[in-house]
């Protein structure tokens, strides 16, 4: 199920819930997103820990800070788990 999300425009995305390896860029706001996990690297804000699952524009699988949302337009569900969500 797809939940959108306004988020900033050139957020970047990332294969794993970290930033080390960037994969692409979300420039479409508002952007869907598959789901959430709150078990990634810290990133700060009033979810320090939360990442998004989403598809970015080159088509690539990844992650995105939750710092790079500004509001859930629906509520993004839950991840439980290690490893890549399939399905959330």
């Amino acid at each position: 199920m797809r939940m959108y999300c306004n988020n900033v425009s050139g957020a970047t995305v990332y294969a794993t819930p970290d930033t080390s390896r960037p994969v692409g860029k979300m420039y479409s706001t508002p952007s869907w997103f598959e789901c959430r996990r709150d078990t990634g690297a810290y990133v700060g804000g009033p979810h320090p820990n939360r990442w998004h699952w989403t598809q970015a524009d080159n088509g690539k699988w990844g992650w995105m800070k939750d710092t790079d949302i500004y509001s859930e337009t629906d509520p993004v569900p839950t991840h439980i788990g290690n490893g890549i969500p399939q399905p959330c």
